[in-house]
């Protein structure tokens, strides 16, 4: 078994971040923005952004891997612990949703595909940057209560501690 032979106590760590549209890398193509850029092509791809809700989660700053809008220099967590051991290819998840806040994030943490017995620990991010507060209402009448937000994030923690290798 050849990741055994090579891997085996080299430290691998896989690298995985649930969170919002900040997580999944929400961009919109700069071109649809600037009414002189414009052309025949410009929404060629309409429907490939639109079906994966302006996210390109395979350039984000914590799994990105490729760039794949051919303007962007990819540059990741993942990528660095790749450069720096090997046996971490492949070794990632991005499970981010736009508008995700602690409630849904309870079961979106149940999605996390890891077995402790027998994968490697992973480096997990775990990133919630507005949505319980920022609702769109002036008067603050729909944000989350500190101490929800604290029950459901010790929720999701206690999910992943099923999960997790450790």
């Amino acid at each position: 078994d050849y990741e055994k032979l090579y891997c085996e106590g080299s430290g691998q760590l896989g690298v995985a971040i649930i969170g919002d549209s900040a997580g999944a890398h929400f961009h919109i193509p700069p071109d649809y923005m600037n009414a002189s850029a414009i052309d025949e092509n410009t929404f060629s791809e309409l429907l490939f952004v639109l079906s994966n809700e302006f996210d390109v989660p395979q350039e984000s700053a914590g799994t990105g891997h490729q760039n794949s809008t051919g303007n962007a220099f990819v540059s990741s967590l993942y990528l660095k612990m790749r450069q720096r051991n090997h046996c971490n290819h492949r070794d990632y998840q991005n499970i981010c949703r736009n508008g995700l806040d602690s409630q849904s994030s309870i079961n979106m943490s149940k999605t996390l595909a890891r077995n402790q017995q027998t994968d490697q620990p992973l480096f997990l991010i775990l990133e919630l940057i507005g949505n319980d507060i920022c609702w769109g209402n002036s008067d603050f009448s729909r944000y989350t209560d500190p101490s929800v937000f604290e029950d459901r994030i010790l929720q999701v923690l206690g999910n992943f501690s099923m999960t997790l290798p450790y």
